[in-house]
């Protein structure tokens, strides 16, 4: 089944009712510009994570990539944090 597209009208007016609900938003999150890098990895590593991607429904393997490093990142600072704070 189709979703249905609102139209700008409906869209201004849930913006507008939701306007003042914390609930409503999602977190702000920083957009950090990224730039190309080179990394070398086996064919066989690039056929397996292009499966991967696929199945978890990625735009493709790099992007699937990324998103595991930034969630690494994540969790080791998040560790790191805690270390710190004994």
């Amino acid at each position: 089944m189709k979703k249905q597209q609102l139209s700008q009208k409906e869209i201004d007016h849930i913006v507008t009712t939701q306007a003042d609900d914390d609930h409503a938003w999602k977190a702000w999150s920083a957009v950090n510009p990224s730039r190309p890098i080179s990394i070398r990895l086996s064919e066989n590593t690039i056929a397996s994570l292009k499966t991967l991607a696929k199945l978890k429904r990625e735009k493709g393997y790099q992007t699937l990539l990324k998103k595991w490093i930034d969630e690494r990142l994540i969790y080791e600072q998040r560790i790191l944090r805690s270390l710190k704070a004994i």
